[in-house]
């Protein structure tokens, strides 16, 4: 799905995501979330990193809704690179906070079986920023409105960290360079004893008289 579609159905998945979200769900199985990214570490604004989201069913119960969630995103990534293979409903909700504001990326596969053991797998790509910070975790959960067995596995998140700046360069001296800052010394140190030698001469005549 092309980012032009994301914005497109923006306004439309904040309306179903509020219909859904009072609801409250219970999930009779155990639900799973894993995270992993093409890159994560020294990373540089314009690289693109691919996330992988696999969530499965671990049982006791075949399944027939689930749905996830992105970690805030403020402008770590750019949502306008946006690409995705998730099927289903895949798109952006906006959350307003009091001075500011993030966005979601939030995934609802279709409602179909999900059997006890089975993996379903969504791959979603942006290109990090020069706004990231030098490290900003990013991943997926279970949608707040689910519920399932075991909560402790229904988040995955991943660190990912900025390339450290480079050592400033410090340009190399020549052979003749060198010399010439030699002889620039040894010039003003010939210069700073014959001012030296002048005023002890000027002392010496002074006393002499």
């Amino acid at each position: 799905m092309r980012a032009k579609l994301l914005s497109w159905s923006l306004f439309a998945s904040l309306i179903h995501g509020a219909s859904i979200a009072s609801a409250g769900v219970a999930i009779p199985s155990d639900v799973s979330v894993d995270v992993q990214a093409s890159q994560s570490t020294n990373l540089h604004p314009g690289d693109r990193v691919t996330f992988t989201v696999t969530a499965t069913n671990h049982g006791p119960s075949v399944i027939s809704e689930w749905a996830f969630r992105s970690a805030p995103i403020y402008d770590e990534l750019d949502l306008g690179t946006t690409s995705t293979d998730c099927f289903g409903q895949f798109f952006v909700s906006v959350v307003d906070l009091e001075n500011s504001f993030y966005y979601n990326l939030n995934w609802y596969p279709p409602h179909e079986p999900v059997l006890v053991g089975q993996s379903i797998v969504c791959h979603v790509s942006m290109d990090y920023t020069t706004y990231a910070p030098p490290v900003y975790e990013f991943g997926y959960s279970l949608s707040s409105y689910l519920s399932d067995l075991d909560p402790s596995n229904n988040a995955s998140f991943i660190a990912l960290t900025r390339a450290a700046a480079p050592p400033l360069a410090v340009p190399a001296t020549s052979g003749s360079s060198l010399t010439a800052l030699f002889l620039v010394l040894a010039i003003a140190a010939r210069m700073r004893t014959c001012r030296v030698v002048s005023k002890e001469v000027q002392g010496s005549g002074v006393n002499s008289l």
